[in-house]
């Protein structure tokens, strides 16, 4: 995983430095030379001084490469729209829940998409009762996500609203698609 054609992306921390790297020559004018003895100084720094892994979020708008963008990095990642998927589908904790703040419109397991768009449509503030519920269990599920890959040296989040929702940290690395 990680590798592009075409250039010489090949992992996740080389992508982070290339676009390090342009960003630095786009304010700068000067294009900083990456080489391994970067690469080495910027893994000791990280996860032997600081014992702490690069955490990377990745938002965008629906249909911008969040996914694909996220792939690319060749680490673990937490995919909040796949975990919602999975809520939908797996869990009756959450179905009860919705079923009760909103029995006009959710009536059968697993939950429709179809459900949830009419409820949404019909009243705006249909939308919180439905974040009320799903949001702490996805919170919960990147949780675990985060203490399964402690270990890691980056973990990737893509998360559309993870700005909005104060699920980033205040050292996170954040890329907009």
């Amino acid at each position: 995983a990680g590798n592009a054609k075409g250039n010489l992306i090949e992992n996740g921390l080389n992508m982070f430095l290339f676009q390090g790297q342009q960003a630095f020559n786009i304010w700068h004018n000067v294009e900083p030379e990456i080489n391994e003895e970067l690469i080495k100084f910027l893994r000791n720094w990280n996860y032997q001084i600081l014992k702490k892994m690069i955490r990377v979020g990745i938002i965008g708008g629906i249909g911008s490469g969040k996914s694909f963008i996220s792939m690319l990095f060749g680490y673990p990642v937490f995919n909040a729209d796949n975990e919602v998927k999975f809520i939908y589908r797996k869990n009756k904790e959450c179905f009860n829940k919705l079923k009760k703040k909103l029995p006009k419109f959710i009536k059968t397991f697993p939950i429709k998409k179809k459900e949830l768009i009419l409820a949404v449509s019909s009243d705006k503030k249909n939308l919180k009762k439905i974040s009320s519920v799903v949001h702490p269990l996805v919170r919960k599920k990147m949780k675990k996500f985060i203490e399964k890959h402690k270990k890691s040296e980056m973990i990737i989040f893509d998360i559309p609203l993870l700005i909005e929702n104060k699920l980033n940290k205040k050292k996170d690395i954040i890329i907009f698609i």
